[in-house]
């Protein structure tokens, strides 16, 4: 199923296709998605039309196969764009995200589903604008900004220790 989300903010246009191709019992809905994006991209000040999958875990080992060497399923994968769509927006890319891992990872770290979730949108979001965890430096500018958006949205630090887990720990397991 395809969910297109096209919302006006107070200056700039976010346009969201939503490919629900996977069973994801506790994924965050339209309404949900749309704002997890309109608050990551009103941070970045960004705007832009982009889509977010939810796919199964065959489909994401391909996927991570394919384009990162590592055929197993991962959490979440980002795919920058790098063109425009007939009304001039920047296509910022597509959010791929795996309900199997993402709800393992939150049962086996004791967070909420919905909130872990969010956490990944967020960070495949960040993705897009061009942050990574490539080095130490760089995790940690884009730790900073899952915060800072993560506490807008109501949503507690997902890097403190929690289950014995380090933010090291923790950046491995989410590698994308």
């Amino acid at each position: 199923m395809v969910m297109r989300i096209s919302a006006m903010g107070d200056r700039d246009v976010v346009q969201i296709d939503v490919l629900r191709l996977a069973p994801a019992p506790a994924a965050p809905d339209d309404a949900r998605i749309e704002q997890v994006t309109r608050d990551t991209l009103g941070a970045m000040e960004a705007h832009g039309a982009l889509a977010v999958s939810f796919v199964t875990p065959t489909h994401m080992a391909d996927l991570n196969g394919q384009f990162r060497n590592r055929p197993q399923p991962t959490n979440v994968l980002s795919f920058m764009g790098d063109a425009r769509d007939e009304h001039g927006r920047p296509l910022l890319g597509d959010v791929v995200v795996c309900p199997d891992v993402v709800e393992q990872e939150a049962v086996e770290q004791g967070k909420a589903a919905a909130d872990h979730y969010v956490h990944m949108l967020v960070h495949g979001l960040l993705h897009l604008l061009g942050f990574d965890h490539e080095n130490e430096l760089d995790a940690e500018k884009m730790e900073a900004r899952e915060r800072d958006i993560l506490g807008r949205l109501g949503i507690a630090d997902p890097y403190r220790p929690n289950n014995n887990r380090t933010t090291s720990d923790y950046r491995t397991a989410t590698d994308v």
